[in-house]
């Protein structure tokens, strides 16, 4: 059962509705997570919303290397609502189910993918160290570009606010789920 609840669709003002028909037609998942108790407060609803397509469908990162990023931050705060939507997204851009299994079961995975290895070493050093190895560092910078540890740095922050909020809020998951 969720800490706070949504706001049911029939009862929201016409803000809510603005915001939520924008947020609701862009999620696989329904309106259920974290977003629908983020519509308490549509203006700032919308600028998660903004921030979050932005750094899920927009930066010079691949698909598969913000999946391994935000399975990796989702692991980490054993956030489940976060884990259960990106393994069925990471599935579809083909990272490996092993790769998946060991993340799931906080191990470090034997990765195939160079790049995947990396933002996956990065997003550990942040979380275990709390900075960046200058090896790691380097090496990502290499194979990243500059652009692209800043777009990573940035998903893993915000994957670790929407993992909070479900930690802390508890939205329920999507039936079946």
């Amino acid at each position: 059962m969720a800490r706070i609840s949504a706001v049911a669709k029939e009862d929201w003002n016409d803000e809510q509705r603005r915001v939520g028909e924008i947020i609701y037609g862009k999620r696989e998942s329904g309106f259920e997570g974290p977003y629908a108790v983020f519509l308490r407060n549509p203006d700032l609803a919308e600028r998660i919303d903004q921030l979050g397509t932005y750094l899920r469908d927009q930066t010079s990162l691949e698909k598969n290397l913000s999946e391994v990023v935000i399975l990796a931050v989702a692991r980490h705060w054993n956030a489940q609502f976060e884990w259960v939507i990106h393994e069925i997204m990471a599935r579809r851009v083909g990272i490996d189910e092993g790769v998946m299994e060991k993340i799931r079961r906080g191990g470090r995975p034997k990765f195939d993918d160079e790049e995947e290895e990396i933002v996956y070493d990065y997003t550990s050093d942040l979380f275990g160290k709390r900075e960046v190895q200058a090896t790691v560092h380097d090496r990502a910078a290499a194979l990243l570009g500059e652009d692209g540890l800043v777009e990573l740095v940035c998903i893993v922050g915000f994957y670790s606010m929407v993992a909070m909020a479900c930690n802390a809020l508890q939205p329920v998951l999507p039936e079946g789920m």
